[in-house]
């Protein structure tokens, strides 16, 4: 799993080099909403962004994620723009009474992985 992680941080530290745009990733206001445990080992979190909208960039949304993955030390998260889009997540019922709600679900990142989903 090093090996890997450590492949995946090379692959994206390269990556921002690359890039086609001039402007440096500005990390939104956060919060972590809830936090857990995970069985295997780490922490999962989930994240309340203040700045982002379900139209946000899904690579300008992965480089943000994996930038609070890492600066936070968790091993997986999820990005939210409300509280009732992680209720809806989480609540199919809440979700049905809310059907807007999952919208604002914009995705999540595992620290094993690096994969964007």
């Amino acid at each position: 799993m090093q090996k890997t992680l450590a492949i995946f941080l090379l692959s994206v530290i390269a990556s921002c080099g690359d890039s086609t745009s001039d402007k440096e990733l500005t990390l939104p206001k956060y919060q972590i909403i809830e936090t857990t445990n995970l069985l295997s080992g780490g922490v999962h979190a989930d994240i309340l962004v203040f700045e982002f909208t379900p139209e946000t960039p899904t690579e300008i949304l992965k480089e943000a994620a994996f930038t609070i993955l890492v600066n936070e030390k968790l091993k997986t998260l999820e990005l939210f723009t409300s509280i009732e889009a992680k209720k809806a997540a989480y609540s199919d019922s809440y979700a049905e009474e809310n059907p807007d709600a999952r919208k604002g679900a914009l995705g999540g990142i595992s620290l094993e992985t690096g994969e964007f989903r």
